[in-house]
Order: structure tokens, then C-alpha cells, then sequence
């Protein structure tokens, strides 16, 4: 599907609900979202200043099912961007 565009990512990240009904999930997958340098450059940034990184690693560390489903892929949660909730699925994107 080649490179993610930054208005698909700015769409993912602005679904993020970081909260309680993550709790809620019995089924997690690990998506990584293919995205060249630059982006990775800007969103790496983007998830700084915004503070939303420090959100997501925090309610990640606190969610045993996440944590276990994130260190059992090959990815941390420094590179968790989004996540979105359909009912007891939880999808996680990664960069």
C-alpha cells in the first residue's frame, strides 16, 4: 500500500481515546503503519509536543493486556501513535 499519507495518520491520531474503555478490550493487534523518514521525523515531534506520547506510553504501562501484546511484538511503546477502539478490539499503531 506504499507510504501512509500525514492526513490518514492526523485521522488516527485524532481518534485516540485514551481511557477507561481501553479496559474494555479482550482482543489486541499491533498495526504498523509504513510511513517514509520525514514522517517519522515529524511525528516522533508531533507525539512530543503535544504530549500525547507521554499519554499513550502511560495508559499503555498501565493496561497489562497492551503491555503484553506490545513487548510480545517487536516494537515498544515509544512507537505507539494511535489507538482505536471497536468494541472489545483494541488496534494499536505503531510507526
Amino acid at each position: 500500500s506504499g507510504s501512509t499519507s500525514p492526513r490518514e495518520v492526523q485521522r488516527l491520531i485524532q481518534g485516540t481515546q485514551i481511557g477507561g474503555s481501553w479496559q474494555r478490550a479482550s482482543n489486541v493487534q499491533i498495526r504498523r503503519v509504513d510511513m517514509c523518514p520525514d514522517m517519522q521525523t515529524w511525528l516522533a515531534a508531533a507525539l512530543t509536543s503535544s504530549g500525547l506520547g507521554n499519554s499513550l506510553r502511560s495508559a499503555i504501562s498501565s493496561d497489562s493486556l497492551i503491555s503484553a501484546s506490545i513487548s510480545r511484538s517487536s516494537y515498544n511503546s515509544n512507537r505507539v501513535f494511535a489507538v482505536k477502539q471497536s468494541g472489545n478490539q483494541l488496534t494499536v499503531f505503531v510507526y
